[in-house]
Parts: structure tokens; C-alpha cells; sequence
């Protein structure tokens, strides 16, 4: 596979949010389609995370500087 941003389910083109789902020791990452919800299980595994995210600057978009 060289790209994977449209969704399978109902053809949304603009890429995918992202989520984290404990297992066991890890964490799996998916990605879950922003138009129709379908979760895709892409095999992506990372140590645990622990704790409360932290959150950092609001992007602002070239256009949005520019209002």
C-alpha cells in the first residue's frame, strides 16, 4: 500500500483523526474516519502512555492570520 487517507466506508478523501487504545502494556493506534466513524486497526503499537495528556499551541492556519 502507498497511501491510505481515503476512507474504505464511504469515501471521505481529507485523511483521518487518530485514537489510542490500551492493550495490555501498550497502546494500539488507529485511525477513525472524521466524516463516518469507521475505526481502521492499522498494527501500530507504542508503550503505554501514562498520566494526562498535555496540551500545547492552537494551530492557526495561514487564513486564519490572515482575517
Amino acid at each position: 500500500m502507498e497511501e491510505f487517507r481515503i476512507c474504505q466506508q464511504c469515501g471521505y478523501g481529507r485523511g483521518f483523526h487518530v485514537f489510542f487504545k490500551p492493550r495490555g502494556a501498550r497502546h494500539s493506534i488507529g485511525l477513525i474516519c472524521p466524516s463516518c466513524g469507521r475505526s481502521y486497526d492499522i498494527g501500530w503499537l507504542i508503550p503505554r502512555l501514562e498520566g494526562k495528556p498535555e496540551s500545547g499551541p492552537e494551530f492557526k492556519s495561514d487564513a486564519d492570520n490572515n482575517s
